[in-house]
């Protein structure tokens, strides 16, 4: 029986977060899409788990295209990639209300750097979890098994009573190692069909 629900972030709870959309904003000027794509993925991981500052990071950005951001620059950066990251699914935010509601109980698991964290954990809809777990706040990254461990370990379940929820499949495999119920979210549509057969509400 599920008793729970962990769900990934982005392009999970919220759509994609395009980086050439950060390129295409007028504040930063002379930035091609692509190759800032190819770089904003670049040491992100280090980012996301909090070893790096977002100063030290959009400098390794820069680097790899050889350009120095300016310090009001580095301000656009993060409240650009921010506001790509904060463009909200609402059938899952909707589904997330519907399932607490019915007594199941909701967890979050992201690899997400401190400010978007920070910007996340002021939103309305976070009240409906009863655990986050960010990368950047343990030092840890999907698809390390810790990071399901330290979840699981707050929320007080294992992992048979879990469901999780995340777009990428080395993470689900990850968590299905430690005995976690894992759906490879592709759209809002077949999550329904794979909540049903498990009988969830």
């Amino acid at each position: 029986m599920i008793k729970a629900v962990l769900f990934d972030y982005g392009n999970v709870l919220s759509h994609p977060g395009e980086p050439h959309r950060i390129a295409s904003n007028p504040n930063l000027k002379n930035l091609e899409a692509n190759s800032f794509a190819s770089a904003y993925w670049h040491g992100r991981e280090d980012y996301d788990r909090g070893s790096v500052s977002a100063a030290h990071y959009w400098e390794h950005v820069g680097n790899k295209l050889n350009r120095k951001f300016s310090a009001q620059e580095v301000d656009h950066l993060v409240a650009h990639d921010i506001k790509v990251w904060s463009i909200l699914n609402p059938d899952m935010l909707k589904w997330v209300s519907h399932l607490k509601k019915n007594g199941i109980t909701i967890g979050l698991i992201s690899n997400m750097p401190l400010e978007l964290t920070i910007a996340i954990r002021k939103e309305s809809w976070i009240a409906d979890f009863d655990h986050c777990t960010f990368s950047c706040e343990i030092g840890m990254v999907k698809p390390h098994r810790s990071i399901y461990e330290h979840s699981l370990l707050n929320l007080k379940l294992n992992g048979a009573e879990s469901l999780f929820i995340d777009d990428r499949k080395e993470n689900i495999d990850a968590a299905n190692e430690l005995g976690i119920h894992g759906h490879l979210f592709t759209s809002y549509e077949n999550l329904m069909k794979s909540a049903k057969e498990l009988n969830l509400p």
